[in-house]
């Protein structure tokens, strides 16, 4: 988790980052920052969709707020 945060500190520009940062949230049951996480690294790099079938993300996504 503080590597993850800490990435996302260095480059926030990065959509990889704060992807990397969903994973981190979604492992320890942050559903809700999860999801922020997530839709903040879509609007930095919308090809990252591609890799919204992660397995960690399988609780977050059935929310109704995750980004489809």
């Amino acid at each position: 988790m503080d590597d993850a945060r800490t990435a996302v500190a260095e480059d926030r520009q990065s959509g990889l980052y704060w992807l990397t940062l969903a994973d981190a949230y979604a492992a320890r049951g942050d559903d809700g920052d999860a999801v922020t996480a997530v839709r903040r690294a879509l609007q930095l790099n919308p090809s990252l969709s591609r890799q919204l079938d992660d397995p960690v993300l399988d609780r977050v996504r059935e929310r109704d707020d995750f980004p489809r």
